[in-house]
């Protein structure tokens, strides 16, 4: 009766617990450039490379290390579309075209707020980095953004 019984919840548990280590386990990183005017700036970016993965985006974490952010790559061109619920770290949001030009810029996307934050014009992804990036380093849109290719970019 007891081995029945562990057998009932050690196997449910250690599958939710493999489950959650394949769905949660890190992204891939990309080492990609901001280019401006005036300068060129490295970023670590997570890539959101699955459904799973741009639906969790960067919900949940506490902090963000400098330089640090993510990047969504969206299946077609659209406008974007994203919200704060359950992300607790400001953010600023650089939305870009097909050419990787930043032509829509968020800055300081409040906490958990659930209003929807959208683009006026189809895009092709977002760069999600911490609040505050985007002043300090003086983006505008028409920067570009220099990624290595992977498999979504064109």
């Amino acid at each position: 009766m007891m081995k029945k019984f562990l057998c009932l919840i050690i196997i449910p548990v250690s599958f939710l617990l493999i489950s959650a280590y394949f769905f949660l386990k890190e992204s891939p990183v990309n080492t990609c450039q901001i280019v401006t005017k005036e300068a060129s700036f490295p970023l670590q970016l997570e890539v959101a490379d699955t459904m799973q993965k741009r639906a969790l985006g960067l919900m949940f974490r506490k902090t963000l290390p400098a330089d640090n952010g993510m990047i969504f790559l969206f299946d077609t061109l659209r406008k974007g579309s994203m919200w704060m619920k359950n992300t607790y770290i400001p953010l600023d949001m650089l939305f870009f075209n097909q050419q990787f030009e930043i032509v829509h810029i968020h800055e300081n996307a409040v906490p958990q707020d659930e209003t929807i934050i959208t683009t006026p014009m189809p895009v092709r992804g977002v760069i999600e980095v911490n609040a505050g990036y985007v002043r300090q380093n003086n983006i505008q849109s028409g920067d570009k953004i220099i990624c290595p290719p992977q498999k979504d970019n064109p």
